[in-house]
C-alpha cells in the first residue's frame, strides 16, 4: 500500500472567493503596470540614446569640416605670408610695377615690338625698356629682328 504523507493540516478556514479574485486581480494589475513603467522607460531612453548619437555624428562631421577649413586657412596664411615678405623688397615691387602696370621709370622709354603676323594668330607685343643712354636716336628709324619696327611709347609713370 501507499503511504500517506505526513501533511500538515491548515485549519480550515472559509475563504470568500471574491476577495481572492480581487486579489489576483490586483497583482495582475500590478505587474502589468510595472512592465508599462519599465516598456515606457526604455522606450524613453532608446529615444534619447538614438538622438544623442545622431547629435554626436553630426558633431564628428563638422568637426572634420572644421580641420580641413582650418588646414586650408593655415596654407592661405603662409601663401599670404610670403607674399608679404615679396611685397616687402623694393626689386619685386619694381618688377611687379612693370610687368603689371608697364609702368617705366622717369628717365626710361618703352619700345613694344609687334611680330608681322603671316596667319590670322593674335600680335603678340614684346617691351623692351631701355635707359637714355643705350635708346637709339628717335630721329634713326631702327628695324630689329624679322623686319620688326617698334613704336615709340614715351617714359614716365603716367604715360
Amino acid at each position: 500500500m501507499a503511504r500517506k504523507r505526513d501533511v500538515p493540516r491548515e485549519e480550515s478556514r472559509v475563504i470568500d472567493i471574491n476577495e481572492v479574485r480581487d486579489e489576483k486581480q490586483a497583482r495582475r494589475s500590478f505587474v502589468t503596470g510595472r512592465r508599462l513603467v519599465i516598456i515606457v522607460a526604455v522606450a524613453v531612453l532608446a529615444v534619447f540614446a538614438a538622438v544623442s548619437i545622431r547629435e554626436i555624428q553630426d558633431l564628428r562631421r563638422e568637426a572634420e569640416t572644421a580641420k580641413t577649413e582650418l588646414k586650408l586657412k593655415e596654407e592661405q596664411k603662409a601663401n599670404l605670408e610670403v607674399e608679404l615678405a615679396r611685397l616687402k623688397d623694393p626689386g619685386y615691387l619694381e618688377k611687379q610695377a612693370r610687368d603689371r602696370l608697364r609702368m617705366v621709370k622717369d628717365d626710361e622709354i618703352i619700345y613694344i615690338y609687334k611680330k608681322a603676323s603671316s596667319s590670322n594668330s593674335v600680335d603678340e607685343t614684346k617691351t623692351q625698356a631701355e635707359t637714355p643712354d643705350k635708346v637709339a636716336s628717335p630721329d634713326k628709324e631702327t628695324e630689329t629682328e624679322g623686319n620688326q619696327k617698334p613704336d615709340k611709347v614715351a617714359g614716365g609713370a603716367g604715360e
